[in-house]
């Protein structure tokens, strides 16, 4: 009994400390970063663009950048710690 109670106290206790560590939504920072795509014939580097799209703290609008070029990408989202989008103009085969 006296084990049981000490395991319901540590229970009310833990649960709404554990309840209020809720993490703050992930967002990436608006501006211009450096990325590579890894190829056969070695690394390609080229510029990102990232934009908030709008009110929406998931989504941004991505532009590839390449010397003069400004590519649009398919918006990006953010899933955990990590951003994704398609690129249109890359066939993957």
């Amino acid at each position: 009994m006296k084990n049981l109670l000490s395991i319901a106290t540590l229970v009310w206790l833990l649960v709404p400390a554990i309840a209020s560590c809720q993490s703050a939504p992930v967002t990436v920072k608006p501006g211009q970063y450096r990325a590579v795509l890894k190829t056969r014939g070695g690394d390609l580097p080229f510029g990102l663009d990232i934009q908030s799209a709008g009110k929406d703290t998931k989504t941004y609008t991505v532009f590839a950048l390449n010397g003069n070029e400004r590519l649009p990408m398919d918006p990006a989202t953010v899933q955990g710690d990590s951003i994704g989008f398609q690129c249109p103009y890359l066939n993957p085969n």
